[in-house]
C-alpha cells in the first residue's frame, strides 16, 4: 500500500486552503468578500452619520450633492432617450392618422370641386336657355330648334349636322342662326338630318353692311376663312368711315339670307395696294362650332 510523503501532505493542504481563500496560500493584496463588505457597511454608516449631523445643523450634504453631480448627466441623458422614444413612437402613429386624414381630405376636395364644375354647368346651362327662351320669344317668324349631332373633322370644310331634315320641313338654304348672330346655310337635307355650311368654311360667302350707331359706314362681302380664323369682309371702299370694334350685319340683298342678322364685329383693316378698297377681319358673333349646343333653322 502507497503512502504520500510528508511533502505531499503539506502541499495538499496548502492547495485545500488556497481553494477556501484562507492560510498561507492565498494571494496578497487580495482582500477577503467579508472584509470588503465591512468596510462598505463602515462607509455607509459613517455617511448615515454625517448625514443626520449636517441635516441637524441645516448644512448641505455634500455626499448627496456630489452623486448627483456625478449622476446628472446620465439622468439628462436617459430623459432625451425616453423623450425621443416617446416623441418618434407619437409621431410614427400621428403621421400615420395624418396621412390618413389628408387622404380624406384630398378625396373629399376632388369631389366637392366636380360637384362645383357641375353646378356652375348647371348654372350656365340656365342662364344660356333663359337667354334662348327670350330670343324665340322675341323673333316675329317661326323658328325651328335643332340640335348640333355631328362635325365635319375637316378644317378646310366647316359643317356641322343637326337633327331636323325634310321631315320638319327643312330645306336647302335654309337659315341657321344662334340668339348671338348668323351660323350659316343648309347645304344638303335627308329625312331626319341636314348638313349645315358655316360662315366660317371657305366656300361660305353673304353680303354685309357696316353700321355704327345704325348710320350705315359700308357693304362688302363675308368670306369664311377655315375653322377657327376669323371672317374676311372684302370689298369695303377705302375712304369709307369703317373702323376696329364696327358690328357687320347681313344685308339681305340676293334674298338667301334675311337682313339685319349680327355677322360678327371688325377686329382689323387692311388698305389693299392695287385696289382703291380695303379688307376687314371680322370676329363671327356666333360661337365657334365646338362650343355651340343647338341652333335655329328659319325654315
Amino acid at each position: 500500500m502507497l503512502r504520500r510523503n510528508s511533502r505531499d501532505d503539506r502541499r495538499w493542504r496548502q492547495d485545500k486552503l488556497r481553494l477556501v481563500g484562507s492560510g498561507p496560500g492565498r494571494p496578497a493584496g487580495r482582500p477577503a468578500s467579508g472584509i470588503l463588505l465591512a468596510v462598505v457597511l463602515a462607509m455607509g454608516m459613517g455617511i448615515g452619520v454625517l448625514h443626520n449631523r449636517w441635516r441637524k445643523e441645516g448644512r448641505p450634504d455634500a455626499v448627496l450633492a456630489g452623486v448627483r453631480v456625478l449622476t446628472h448627466p446620465l439622468q439628462v441623458t436617459g430623459s432625451v432617450a425616453q423623450a425621443g422614444v416617446f416623441v418618434g413612437w407619437t409621431e410614427m402613429f400621428k403621421g400615420r392618422a395624418l396621412e390618413a386624414e389628408n387622404t380624406r381630405l384630398t378625396a373629399e376636395v376632388a369631389t366637392l370641386r366636380a360637384e362645383n364644375e357641375a353646378l356652375a354647368s348647371q348654372a350656365a346651362e340656365a342662364v344660356r336657355l333663359r337667354a334662348a327662351l327670350k330670343f324665340v320669344r322675341a323673333q316675329p317668324g317661326p323658328l325651328l330648334p335643332a340640335a348640333i349631332i355631328a362635325l365635319l373633322p375637316n378644317p378646310l370644310f366647316d359643317t356641322i349636322t343637326v337633327n331636323r331634315g325634310t321631315h320638319d320641313r327643312v330645306h336647302p338654304e335654309s337659315i341657321v342662326r344662334t340668339p348671338d348672330g348668323l351660323v350659316g346655310q343648309v347645304t344638303e337635307v335627308s329625312g331626319f338630318s341636314a348638313e349645315v355650311m358655316l360662315l366660317t368654311d371657305l366656300n361660305s360667302a353673304v353680303s354685309g353692311l357696316v353700321r355704327r350707331n345704325g348710320k350705315l359706314l359700308s357693304i362688302g362681302i363675308v368670306q369664311g376663312t377655315g375653322r377657327g380664323q376669323p371672317l374676311e369682309m372684302i370689298n369695303l371702299k377705302r375712304d369709307d368711315d369703317v373702323r376696329p370694334g364696327d358690328p357687320v350685319y347681313s344685308s339681305g340683298y340676293g334674298g338667301v339670307f334675311p337682313a339685319d342678322i349680327p355677322i360678327g364685329r371688325i377686329i382689323s383693316l387692311k388698305n389693299e395696294d392695287a385696289l382703291f378698297v380695303k379688307t376687314a377681319r371680322v370676329e363671327p358673333a356666333a360661337p365657334l362650332p365646338g362650343d355651340l349646343r343647338e341652333v335655329y333653322i328659319l325654315p
